[in-house]
Parts: C-alpha cells; structure tokens; sequence
C-alpha cells in the first residue's frame, strides 16, 4: 500500500479490515491482492505448507479486530474444523460473523473452482454452528479464499 497525500498505511488497512466485516468483499479482495502483491512470498514455505502459509497470512491480517471478534482457527464448528471464525463481541462495530476457508491451488486447478470448492466444504460440513449459539450476530458471511502463488479468487455467500 502506498502512502499519498497524508493518508496512512493504517487507514487502508482499516479500510480493508471494514472491508471484510461489512461483507464487501470486492474491495477486500482487490486489497487482499495488493497485499499478496507487495509483501508475501509464499516460496519461504513451499507448496507443502502453502495452505499454511496463506492461512497464516490473512489470520494475521485480520487479527486486529480481535478486541471485538472472536477469532479462531481451526475450531471445531459442525461436522468438522472451520479455517477461521471471526465472531463478534456485542460490542463490534458490525455484527457479522465470519467462516472462511482457505484452499491452496496446485499448479493447473481453477482458482474459482477451488474458491467455490471452498464455500461447498463450509456448507456441506456446517460451520456456521458454532456461530448460531451467538444471539448477537446479524448474519453470518461465509468466505471461500483459493490461492495460486500470488493470485487469489475469493467466492462469498
């Protein structure tokens, strides 16, 4: 991200935090990009633990809202292990919960494929349960995030 006319570092990345808590999901992808574009090398690990990699990646971006959103991952939720939940407190400033999944895409998959293949799993295994015991949460944006290197396709319901 660039810095241009005394606008900061922390307002785009605020702005890419309110992104993804609002549910807009095109900006936060393009920002998600810029990101992957400009400070991330997913070679450090390699494709072995690239899902890793790209997991960690964007847990660690979005782990500042954590003074208002649960945030967990690789939690049991439904008949399996959410890659990550953001739950808010009822004090957030938006009361959307978040399931997301990550998957990583070999050298010739579809990245949209892969992105869809990602929201089929979180429905399919009903990770929104765990969310459901939270009477506070408004509604519930589930996130499929499939990456390629430095590309990313996100598929959202």
């Amino acid at each position: 991200m660039k810095v241009q006319n005394g606008c900061c570092f922390v307002n785009e990345y605020n702005a890419f935090l309110d992104d993804l808590l609002k549910g807009n999901i095109d900006a936060f992808t393009h920002k998600l990009k810029d990101y992957l574009e400009t400070s991330a090398s997913f070679f450090a690990t390699g494709p072995k633990n690239a899902e890793l990699f790209y997991s960690g990646f964007v847990m660690g971006l979005v782990s500042a809202v954590s003074s208002n959103y649960s945030v967990e991952a690789e939690r049991e939720s439904g008949a399996g292990r959410a890659d990550l939940l953001l739950i808010p407190t009822s004090t957030a400033r938006y009361q959307n919960a978040l399931v997301i999944e990550f998957k990583f895409a070999k050298s010739d998959e579809n990245l949209h494929l892969l992105a869809e293949k990602a929201l089929e799993q979180i429905e399919l295994k009903n990770y929104v349960a765990k969310i459901k015991a939270y009477k506070n949460v408004a509604s519930t944006f589930k996130v499929g995030i499939a990456f390629g290197g430095k590309d990313v396709v996100v598929a959202f319901k």
